[in-house]
């Protein structure tokens, strides 16, 4: 066989096995594949057909490359852009770590055609708004002292920690939540990251509390969205 029916055969495979989605993200209620969960597996069947997959890092790009161990000179590559992590009381050594392991993950999803079917997984940069679970009842801390009514003269990064406090939200996740969201983003925590993520919230909410689901009915937001 050449490689591209060795990595075929290991898709193949792969699909078969029905493999299990190990971790949960508590706040966005999806599951999701861990390296743990495929990685082991892949490497048997890698093995079995004779190819030998290798990961590689630049300041700039991810590598997934697959060898023939029969055939040296033939093999398969797969990129990513790098990106960045800012996870919370970390070292930067730590925050690389993440990244790569993160990219590793979808080098390897992508490259043995591991389907991830959960709808929020299957739109990474659309985050779930819904996701953090509520601690409390909502909090009427808007100005109008009604609704929430996001302020557009104050930082974003503010006001989307205040539209959690009004939801209920844990505000204590919100470091994680942010940082998971830039790194699926492949972005930054920049002001404009800040704003897509506040606007996309306030989105969500409007909708969920127009059709009247629990924990969103009865809430009011501004008319329109932030930023636009």
């Amino acid at each position: 066989m050449n490689i591209f029916e060795k990595i075929q055969a290991v898709r193949v495979q792969l699909a078969a096995d029905n493999l299990k989605k190990g971790k949960k993200n508590e706040y966005a209620g999806y599951t999701y594949y861990e390296l743990g969960d495929f990685l082991p597996r892949i490497m048997t069947l890698c093995s079995e057909q004779k190819i030998f997959p290798v990961t590689s890092f630049t300041a700039e790009m991810a590598t997934l490359t697959i060898y023939d161990c029969e055939k040296p000179d033939a093999k398969v590559e797969i990129t990513t852009p790098m990106s960045t992590a800012q996870l919370k009381a970390c070292h930067p050594v730590q925050n690389l770590g993440a990244v790569q392991t993160y990219l590793r993950r979808y080098l390897y999803i992508a490259m043995f055609e591991i389907v991830e079917s959960d709808k929020i997984e299957a739109t990474m940069s659309k985050d779930p708004v819904e996701v953090p679970a509520a601690t409390s009842a909502p909090s009427d801390i808007s100005p109008s002292g009604r609704a929430f009514r996001c302020d557009i003269n104050k930082p974003a990064r503010e006001e989307l920690v205040r539209l959690w406090q009004f939801m209920g939200w844990d505000t204590a996740n919100i470091e994680n939540y942010l940082a998971t969201r830039a790194l699926n983003m492949n972005t930054s925590q920049t002001p404009a990251f800040f704003q897509k993520v506040l606007q996309e919230q306030i989105e969500f909410c409007i909708t969920e509390s127009r059709k009247g689901t629990p924990g969103y009915a009865g809430l009011l937001f501004d008319d329109g969205y932030p930023f636009q």
